[in-house]
Formats: C-alpha cells, sequence, structure tokens
C-alpha cells in the first residue's frame, strides 16, 4: 500500500523562526496579524491599555503622540462578541474622544487666555 505524503507550508514564529504546529499555543499581533507563539509573544508583545490592543515589538507605534483612553471604544468594536445594536450617545462621544487634539503647555495657555479675553 503506498502512503500519501502531503507538503505543508507552515507558519513560521517570526520571533523563533520555528513552524507553529496545531497544538501550539498562540496569539496574533492586532496591527499586522502575525502568528506567534504563546511563549514567544509572552517576550515580545505589549498591551496597550488606550487602544485596547495587544501589538508585537515590530508594530509598537511610536510614543510621539500619547494614546488617549477610549473606554468606549472596548464595548463598540469588540470582534470576540459584535455589537448589533450600537447606542448613537455612545459612538457620538466614541468619535469625540478620538478626534481630541493634543495641546503642549504653551498652545494650551495661549487657548486659555484667548478663552478668558472672549468671555
Amino acid at each position: 500500500m503506498n502512503s500519501i505524503r502531503f507538503n505543508l507550508n507552515r507558519e513560521k514564529c517570526p520571533d523563533c523562526e520555528r513552524e507553529i504546529l496545531c497544538h501550539n499555543k498562540t496569539m496574533t499581533c492586532h496591527t499586522c496579524n502575525a502568528l506567534y507563539h504563546g511563549s514567544c509573544a509572552e517576550q515580545s508583545f505589549t498591551y496597550d491599555h488606550a487602544i485596547n490592543q495587544w501589538t508585537c515589538s515590530k508594530c509598537k507605534p511610536s510614543q510621539s503622540i500619547p494614546d488617549r483612553y477610549n473606554p468606549f471604544i472596548s464595548v463598540l468594536e469588540d470582534k470576540h462578541g459584535p455589537n448589533e445594536i450600537i447606542d448613537e450617545d455612545m459612538l457620538t462621544v466614541s468619535n469625540i474622544l478620538k478626534s481630541c487634539h493634543v495641546y503642549d503647555n504653551n498652545s494650551f495657555n495661549k487657548l486659555v487666555a484667548y478663552a478668558s479675553m472672549a468671555a
């Protein structure tokens, strides 16, 4: 009886370069969708509470502009339990929080001075 051989192209972990097998614990980067071994992800992944995401060390965002905490984003964009009924008020407040501006001390002081002159 002849045996059948399959040529499988298994995905490789970007961190250790070993093949990922079906019994391995895995974790996926939220940004680049790269698949990592669970043990490799413990060292190379970081969780960002502001945007509610796990990202690998290659996709870690630059810290030039700080992220803002948006408590509604996890409710509105939950990929594991999609919310079919979207509350319009929650969506509005979430969009306001997403579009907030970052002010340094000088810009903020100018804005406060302008607002006090107008009042």
